[in-house]
């Protein structure tokens, strides 16, 4: 049966109670059939935006967050991917507003996740995707995003809830924990959700223009914003 990876990590964090500034929890997915070419074009790519001082984080550490990336640097990636992966990756876009969401859904971390990624999966992903006639699905998800009790909920979620009386798929879909150093896409996951926060939370233009390179891989042409959905259009990229 054909499998479409998809890699996962999150920005922001969801927040309890009443807000009074606007806020946002920013999931982002990378699609693939094609793991192995997708990160080979991002791993040489970002290595010749990083500095030396961060080429030499990276070497010990195995990982560079994209939240001490600037957006000016992050272009070159993104340009890079849009142009030579187009045809073997797609890109996923959850936006919760906290401020506008309902309180019991932001009460439980866990449940706000695996609510998103559900619904995506059976709205978007299903309806709109390039991918969509993939058999099986497997989420490779940061662990360190992911507190020990909520692990195997999700997969369960999904498979219970979401892929039985209207199928998001044929086959299972599966749910991997992974450290995110030994994961280059979730990694690439990372830089794109801090791109989307940085666009919605803090307005940056440069996010905003980012988003806009993006668009061309992500599905359907839009972010999947709740409790708004289809709020941002072609040409609007902060609400």
């Amino acid at each position: 049966m054909r499998h479409i990876g998809v890699f996962v990590d999150e920005s922001g964090s969801v927040k309890k109670g009443a807000l009074i500034e606007k806020d946002y929890f920013v999931i982002a997915m990378v699609f693939t059939d094609d793991e192995k070419f997708i990160k080979k074009v991002f791993t040489k790519q970002r290595l010749k935006v990083l500095t030396k001082e961060e080429t030499n984080v990276l070497a010990q550490s195995k990982e560079i967050k994209g939240s001490s990336i600037h957006e000016a640097r992050k272009k070159r990636i993104y340009q890079s991917v849009v142009e030579k992966c187009g045809d073997y990756v797609e890109i996923g876009i959850i936006v919760l507003d906290l401020k506008e969401s309902e309180e019991r859904l932001r009460n439980v971390s866990s449940r706000a996740f695996n609510f998103l990624i559900a619904r995506y999966l059976s709205t978007f992903f299903k309806r709109n995707s390039k991918f969509s006639g993939y058999e099986c699905v497997d989420l490779y998800v940061d662990e360190r995003n992911v507190k020990t009790g909520a692990k195997y909920t999700l997969e369960e979620y999904l498979n219970t809830e979401y892929n039985m009386e209207d199928p998001i798929c044929e086959g299972e879909i599966t749910v991997h924990y992974l450290d995110s150093k030994n994961r280059n896409l979730i990694q690439f996951a990372d830089f794109l959700a801090n791109t989307v926060y940085r666009a919605y939370k803090k307005s940056d233009a440069e996010a905003q223009e980012n988003m806009n390179i993006l668009r061309h891989i992500l599905c359907w042409n839009r972010v999947f914003y709740f409790p708004i959905q289809h709020r941002i259009d072609s040409h609007q990229v902060s609400p």
